[in-house]
């Protein structure tokens, strides 16, 4: 058998949530933010996923031979931890120069945000998490 250690980043998105680990579409565990777990797998190759609700990462193919030991990083996507501050930054601004300014288009500022959040909440969900190679 070998091992196959995963370890999460630390973020501030889905910071409460747990991810969930597949090996071949079976589910082995759950890791929570910052933690590094290990799984023992067979011998042989896998696709290893890793999924928070409907959203997930993109597969992983790995060979692992016996007393090998493999590891992978999962974590938010890519831009994750700028999108809530520079949305309320956003949304922020809109406000106050709405407010002080009387300007009414200043909420346009907030749709590429959004549409971004759309984004990875519906075509791009399996690339809402990322699952990459540590060497």
């Amino acid at each position: 058998m070998g091992k196959l250690n995963i370890q999460r980043t630390n973020e501030f998105n889905n910071r409460v949530r747990h991810y969930r680990i597949y090996i071949d579409n079976k589910k082995v565990g759950t890791i929570e933010n910052g933690e590094n777990k290990d799984f023992e797998i067979e011998e042989g190759k896998h696709v290893i996923e890793a999924k928070i609700d409907w959203c997930g990462s993109p597969k992983v193919h790995l060979e692992i031979k016996n007393g090998e030991i493999k590891s992978l990083k999962v974590g938010g996507f890519k831009y994750g931890k700028w999108l809530i501050p520079i949305s309320l930054v956003f949304i922020l601004l809109s406000f106050l120069l709405e407010y002080l300014y009387d300007f009414e288009y200043t909420i346009f500022l907030v749709y590429p945000v959004l549409l971004l959040m759309v984004y990875y909440l519906t075509f791009g969900r399996n690339k809402y998490l990322t699952l990459t190679s540590e060497i």
